[in-house]
């Protein structure tokens, strides 16, 4: 029994250092471009877009909000403004 219990402990540690040795070599620029793939949400970017007097159509408008999405804009803070 003592024998079974020992193969297992050398098997979990042996295990474990190969998988200890696998986490280390993944290198930091790997890390980066990771991060840099998967943005948190607060840090990816944002518009601030204003509609001047109206000039704007409801075509127009889904167009350039689905051109913003694809170019990997994240919110729109929008606003109406009235020149006259």
């Amino acid at each position: 029994m003592s024998h079974r219990i020992g193969v297992w402990n050398c098997f979990a540690a042996l295990l474990g250092c190969v998988l200890g040795c696998a986490a280390v070599t993944a290198s930091p620029a790997d890390e980066l471009e990771v991060g840099f793939r998967q943005l948190p949400s607060d840090a990816r970017p944002w518009v601030y877009w204003v509609f001047m007097d109206g000039n704007m159509t409801r075509e127009g408008m889904t167009a350039d909000l689905e051109a913003m999405k694809q170019t990997g804009i994240d919110r729109v803070h929008h606003r109406y403004r009235r020149t006259a």
